[in-house]
């Protein structure tokens, strides 16, 4: 188990390194997916790639956002707008293939279950990307599963699940919004209780715990 631990972040740090900024997009074009009945280590490479290329997307982002969403001369936002439905459909694919049913084994999953929060965390702060995933079908209740999950998570020391991640993204869609985006604020509410078995009861249950000193 503490092997494991230890492993993790090492992993999470290869993936990222192994990519180039200007590589990003290439990986995570919708083509690059492994097909339906692919495990092979190919495969397993453009996973690894596509982990890399979200997560050194999300710290471009968090970067530019203290730069007026500028980049080394680039406007990011605009940027990684135009590439959301590509990027949506590996967050799919992870979520599916490398989570829930395990094709490509505890690494990937654990890897990817620390990639998805991790990659979404900075959306909320750009308001026309807030919107555009607030407004993904699926996305929302999607973050909550695993949001109702992650009381389990911190219990198990081989997912090195240090923070609540799907919470911090949740409440990141739930923060940055803009003046005349008040109303999307419901939008995620509604969605989170709706999505939950007993609404918006087990909703403030488990905020509780999460919040819990």
């Amino acid at each position: 188990m503490e092997e494991l631990h230890l492993d993790l972040p090492a992993f999470l740090e290869s993936c990222t390194r192994n990519v180039l900024g200007s590589d990003i997009q290439h990986h995570l074009r919708s083509e690059a997916i492994p097909a339906a009945h692919s495990d092979t280590q190919a495969a397993v490479e453009l996973i690894e790639h596509a982990i890399g290329s979200l997560r050194m997307l999300q710290s471009m982002m968090i970067e530019s956002s203290f730069c007026k969403g500028q980049l080394n001369g680039l406007d990011v936002g605009p940027l990684v707008h135009a590439a959301w439905p590509d990027i949506w459909r590996w967050i799919v694919f992870l979520h599916t293939r490398c989570i829930t049913n395990q094709v490509y084994g505890g690494k990937i999953m654990r890897a990817s279950l620390h990639t998805i929060p991790y990659t979404l965390r900075s959306f909320g702060w750009y308001a026309d990307l807030r919107l555009l995933v607030i407004r993904t079908p699926g996305l929302i209740s999607m973050l909550t599963q695993y949001w109702l999950k992650e009381d389990e998570y911190v219990k198990q020391p081989e997912l090195a699940w240090d923070h609540r991640y799907f919470a911090l993204s949740l409440e990141g869609l739930l923060t940055y919004g803009t003046d005349n985006q008040h109303h999307t604020d419901e939008e995620v509410v509604t969605c989170i209780v709706h999505t939950v078995d007993g609404g918006a009861a087990t909703v403030v249950r488990v905020a509780q715990i999460v919040h819990a000193p």
